[in-house]
């Protein structure tokens, strides 16, 4: 499913969601990824609610979300909703870091 999920995403997703808790901590890594790859709500819901958790899932899946397909108002919104949720300061951390990298990217754009 993780190699198939950029061509196949929906069902992907469905698969990685399913099959998420028996993997490995490798596995776990590259599937948070792809769902982050993966361009539906199935996938961004799983992701916050992994992020809003604690330990390298949860900072894998809040750096999944910064980096994701999502339109960057989608990622604003999941990266707010994990830093306002989140008790492990280094998931609040990458979430803030993704969203000043958004600010970053659109400001420029903002002042014209």
């Amino acid at each position: 499913a993780v190699l198939v999920s950029e061509l196949r995403p929906v069902e992907a997703t469905r698969v990685i969601i399913e099959r998420f808790q028996f993997c490995d901590p490798p596995l776990r890594v590259r599937a948070l990824k792809a769902l982050g790859r993966a361009e539906t709500g199935a996938a961004q819901r799983f992701l916050e609610e992994v992020a809003v958790g604690v330990g390298l899932d949860a900072q894998i899946a809040t750096e999944a979300i910064a980096n994701s397909s999502l339109s960057a108002i989608g990622r604003v919104a999941s990266m707010k909703r994990v830093a306002t949720m989140s008790r492990d300061l280094e998931v609040v951390r990458t979430a803030v870091d993704g969203l000043a990298n958004l600010l970053e990217m659109w400001l420029p754009f903002a002042l014209l």
